[in-house]
């Protein structure tokens, strides 16, 4: 066949089957007896008439049977153009390069891109002669070769090319390439490197230029079979954002920025607001090619708690990526507080009162903020026994130098079913006697009372030199804290016992390296904290300070387990995070949502590193404490696609030629795009379709002409 060859030859074979419709033909000409009848001889003329055709009937039926016969053959043979690039004399050497990244599960005509380019590479190998020479690369989250060296065994070849399989992760074509050419590194021939791939530009970000003396001719071949190479459509939810509503505590605002990817527009693409799995709103939205849009989801919450949320783009025919059209969040709606505070040192004198400062900061709390409900009492009030601490969230003891053992018992309770305790000292402190009375309540020992601030010996006061950020209290108030905390001055304090064995978060710190506040391991499932100066005025200037308000309110949050702990918003597959454990618990477990267990340990600082967060969805926390995991939803994490295979705008050959360099001699690479049956090389143009429908055809007409028999 002068310009075609066939891929399945030995089937021609089949072309012996050709006799089987001229035997049976032979077989059923048998002579019929003659007999003579007077009386229809008449009829005799009209015989040889109908003799005549039925003869040219059975003639036809022959000849269609047979070139049925020879059609299916052809057909099944697989018969296709020659390939100058792939074909002729001289032994080629082809260095294939699969894409197997995540951007390659893309579905374009009920196929994926992956299965598409594994077709493409099938019947690229398939068009190898005895002696060629391949090898295979896949680029994925790893570059790997199926081949320590090239082969010559086609059918070895096809067999792992079918088994190449989806990977997650971005392609490094560049390394992938640098692969696949350095196994030819000593041939003479020239290499053919073939990248069978989306042609993402961002998969070809590492191009270098290769050491080989004789420059590859470099063919990409598109696994989408785009006819124009525009970027194809997808839409990805790119981030969110929430805000808290002045309307309700219980209201939250979610700003979704939705990126148009692809070259086309998209109009009406719809949009739901996911909550705990079930749908609450959805809405819809319109963006431009290559652009962004932004919707905005308001949402009324029932009551406190730690919610799920996903936020999901509706499927589109067009938009065959569907992994970035999922964002996953965690979303913590705390309740109000009451505290009840215990004041030691009560005044007439307004601005000489124990609580005057600590009163108007918890006063200031933001519109929208969840309430803080304060009552100020004295110690008569709770020697009276009038208080159930039961109806209190935080209890705050404010320079309490006594109290009765009874109430230090409640107190005792409290902490163990959960309950805050806020400890901060003053004058009426004697640090044995609150030692002995308050015990293991106190986060350490108190020593003496220091003064820092003393013209005789030359000290001058101390401000704050060590600050946790870490803290729940102090996290995100950086910028605003920072100078405010640093700035204070404290001319007296309590010294602590740290050497005492108690498990402690120092969360501020003296200039000297005294403790400032501290926090103790949990009593129970309660929170224990120590100011070790005054919250007036008489030790320290702390409570003038701008961040005093915000310290104090998010303290009193804190203790009362009501303060928004939730991680970042928008975590991405491979980022890392970083999880403040809770004061007293170091190991971390997290439940992928495979429902594999994850075992994470805290550094010396509280803080957990996690790495490697690659699958999709929610991870459920839990702390480990005593041998048993407790569930601590505070801590999920929800892990969204990464954006890195989102973007499908296909890279230009120039910029490929330009990365790969020039030879010695100054010569370029030959950079050729296979975007269509027409100008893609490696693309099966076989005429058996052609064949086996005149198979078809030829039976149609056989069984008309037979019926006219």
């Amino acid at each position: 066949m002068g310009g075609f060859t066939l891929l399945h030859p030995w089937l021609l074979l089949g072309i012996a089957a050709v006799s089987l419709p001229v035997i049976i033909h032979l077989i059923g000409r048998r002579r019929a007896p003659v007999v003579f009848f007077a009386a229809i001889e008449f009829l005799a003329a009209v015989n040889k008439r109908l003799a005549r055709r039925e003869k040219i009937r059975q003639i036809l039926l022959l000849i269609l049977r047979a070139l049925a016969i020879l059609a299916l053959v052809f057909g099944v043979t697989r018969p296709v153009k020659q390939l100058s690039m792939i074909s002729g004399n001289s032994k080629r050497n082809v260095a294939l390069v699969i894409d197997t990244s995540a951007s390659m599960a893309y579905q374009k005509d009920g196929l994926s891109l992956l299965e598409n380019a594994k077709k493409l590479a099938g019947a690229m190998l398939s068009h190898l002669q005895p002696g060629d020479k391949a090898t295979i690369i896949t680029a994925g989250k790893e570059v790997r070769s199926l081949l320590s060296t090239p082969t010559s065994d086609i059918t070895m070849s096809q067999s792992l090319l079918n088994h190449i399989e989806q990977t997650e992760g971005s392609a490094d074509l560049g390394m992938a390439m640098d692969l696949a050419l350095s196994q030819f590194a000593d041939s003479q021939s020239k290499v053919t490197l073939v990248v069978v791939s989306d042609l993402a530009k961002n998969s070809f970000n590492s191009l270098r230029p290769t050491a080989l003396t004789t420059l590859p001719e470099v063919r990409l071949i598109d696994a989408a079979k785009r006819k124009t190479l525009i970027a194809l459509d997808n839409c990805a939810i790119e981030n969110v954002s929430v805000e808290s509503s002045p309307n309700s505590v219980n209201e939250r605002r979610f700003s979704v920025s939705i990126r148009n990817y692809g070259a086309n527009a998209v109009s009406g693409r719809g949009i739901e607001l996911i909550i705990n799995g079930e749908v609450k709103l959805r809405g819809y939205v319109d963006v431009a090619a290559n652009s962004m849009a932004t919707k905005l989801f308001t949402y009324q919450f029932a009551k406190s708690g730690v919610y799920d949320v996903t936020l999901r783009l509706l499927s589109d025919v067009n938009d065959g990526y569907q992994v970035d059209d999922l964002f996953f969040l965690g979303i913590e709606i705390v309740a109000g507080v009451k505290v009840l505070a215990v004041n030691g040192a009560p005044s007439v004198t307004p601005y000489n009162d124990e609580f005057f400062f600590f009163e108007r900061a918890l006063a200031s709390v933001p519109k929208g903020d969840p309430f803080i409900d304060l009552q100020i009492v004295n110690v008569a009030f709770l020697n009276s026994g009038a208080s159930d601490l039961s109806k209190y969230d935080v209890v705050v003891l404010a320079n309490v130098g006594t109290l009765p053992e009874q109430i230090v018992a409640k107190l005792v309770s409290f902490i163990m079913a959960g309950g805050g305790l806020f400890f901060t000292l003053g004058d009426n402190i004697q640090f044995e006697r609150a030692n002995k009375l308050f015990g293991n309540l106190l986060p350490h020992p108190l020593r003496d009372l220091h003064l820092a601030d003393d013209p005789a010996a030359r000290t001058p006061p101390l401000g704050i030199a060590s600050i946790d950020w870490d803290h729940p209290i102090l996290r995100s108030l950086e910028t605003t804290a920072e100078d405010s905390l640093r700035s204070s001055r404290t001319s007296r304090y309590f010294n602590l016992d740290v050497g005492a064995d108690r498990n402690t978060r120092i969360i501020l710190q003296f200039d000297n390296g005294a403790p400032a506040l501290v926090e103790a391991q949990p009593k129970g499932k309660g929170r224990v904290m120590m100011l070790t100066t005054s919250i007036d005025r008489d030790m320290s200037d702390l409570v003038l300070r701008p961040i005093f308000p915000a310290l104090i309110q998010r303290t009193m949050r804190y203790l009362a387990k009501s303060i928004e702990q939730t991680g970042r918003l928008a975590l991405r597959q491979g980022e890392t995070a970083k999880i403040s454990m809770p004061t007293g618990f170091n190991t971390l477990a997290l439940i992928t949502p495979s429902k594999e267990r994850r075992i994470f340990t805290s550094s010396p600082q509280h803080n957990i590193t996690i790495n490697g967060l690659n699958e999709v969805g929610y991870y459920r926390a839990e702390i480990i404490h005593a041998n048993k995991y407790l569930r601590e939803p505070r801590l999920d994490i929800g892990v969204c696609a990464t954006l890195a295979e989102s973007d499908f705008t296909p890279v230009q050959t120039a910029k490929v030629a330009a990365a790969l360099g020039k030879n010695s001699s100054g010569d370029n690479f030959a950079i050729s795009v296979g975007i269509s049956d027409i100008d893609n090389p490696f693309e099966v143009r076989g005429i058996s379709s052609l064949f086996l429908l005149a198979v078809c055809l030829i039976f149609i007409s056989e069984s008309l002409l037979a019926s006219r028999g």
